[in-house]
């Protein structure tokens, strides 16, 4: 199972590629998201964070697989804060 210290820097690096896009971030949030298990046949929930904007509510989700995490994705890492006058 991974630690506190496996997961930090990748929170640490999501949140700083959505500052880059002018997002406010906020606090994580712990979760479970359902994730497709071909070996069962099912679907089966797993540890989720997440966290969003203040601003646009535009979320970052890292999603955590055993002892592997999934790559942080959402549209505060993809697009620009569109509340943000430059």
């Amino acid at each position: 199972m991974l630690t506190q210290e496996d997961v930090r820097p990748a929170l640490d690096e999501a949140i700083a590629q959505a500052r880059a896009n002018q997002h406010a971030m906020g606090l994580w949030q712990f979760g479970e998201a359902l994730v497709d298990n071909p070996l069962s046949g099912g679907r089966e929930p797993y540890p989720r964070l997440v966290s969003t904007c203040s601003s646009c509510s535009a979320t970052i989700t890292i999603v955590i697989l055993d002892d592997i995490m999934d790559d942080p994705h959402g549209l505060a890492i993809d697009y620009p804060c569109p509340n943000v006058r430059t």
